[in-house]
Formats: C-alpha cells, structure tokens, sequence
C-alpha cells in the first residue's frame, strides 16, 4: 500500500470510528431561489452566444 493509499484509508477509517461531523454550515439554508417562469419567451429569441478568446462561441463555456 502506497503511503497516499494508506492515508486514505486512515482519514475513511476515521470518519467511520469518530464523530467528525461539523456545526458549520455551507451557507445555503440562507438562499432561497424564487421560480420565475418564462412562458412567453420563444427559445428561439434566445442568443446564447458569447465570445471567449476572440472566437463565438454557440454557448458559454465553463472551465472549473
């Protein structure tokens, strides 16, 4: 077992053995998303287009 292999095991053999669980939040309970539909918007009308690094792009692109 490579020692990253055995690390590995240690941090799941440890989240499995103690409570690590945290009271800190990820901040999302404070987010509400109001639907708003757009039912009289043709999906033709739409331009998604964009220009990234002097070249048009049919859609954006997301590089994570």
């Amino acid at each position: 077992m490579t020692p990253t292999e055995k690390r590995k095991k240690e941090h799941i053999d440890l989240c499995l053995e103690k409570d690590v669980s945290s009271s800190i939040t990820t901040g999302f309970e404070d987010v509400q998303i109001v639907h708003n539909a757009l039912p009289s918007i043709s999906k033709k009308s739409i331009d998604t287009s964009c220009e990234f690094l002097g070249k048009m792009l049919s859609a954006p692109i997301i590089i994570t």
